[in-house]
């Protein structure tokens, strides 16, 4: 199993990522440029420095 990094730019001027499999990148068809929405489903979210 591959595994891929997707890096998201926010309307806020932020960034968020998504990791997932290769296999799920080619089944979604995502493509550099494509508007995505994000759904945050979480237990936790932690916070570093």
């Amino acid at each position: 199993m591959l595994i891929c990094q997707v890096k998201i730019a926010l309307d806020s001027k932020g960034t968020m990522s998504s990791v997932f499999t290769l296999d799920s990148l080619k089944e979604l068809g995502l493509k550099k440029g494509d508007k995505v929405q994000v759904i945050v489903k979480a237990v936790n979210v932690l916070l570093a420095k």
